[in-house]
């Protein structure tokens, strides 16, 4: 991560500790299907760390299932409605 200001700083460490309290699985994707964001329980649900998962690409980590989670992103998308299809994936 580039360092832009404190202020920029100290807002990604709050996302992260957002991020890292929620009980629940949570990455966003790019249109490609890499993982942008993470929190450590998704992390840990693959025996990764934050750090191995952000910047790749779900064909990497889901080879087998990457293609039907990309087709339900995409639609989630197109409909404007989030996917819940992330909770059938732990």
């Amino acid at each position: 991560m580039l360092h832009a200001s404190p202020r920029i700083d100290a807002q990604w460490d709050e996302l992260r500790v957002i991020l890292d309290s929620v009980p629940a699985f949570i990455w966003y994707k790019d249109a490609d299907n890499r993982i942008v964001r993470a929190n450590r329980r998704a992390a840990e649900s693959m025996g990764l760390s934050v750090a191995a998962i952000e910047g790749r690409s779900t064909y990497e980590l889901y080879p087998e299932d990457a293609a039907k989670y990309h087709h339900d992103d995409s639609r989630s998308f197109t409909r404007a409605t989030p996917s819940s299809a992330s909770s059938s994936r732990s």
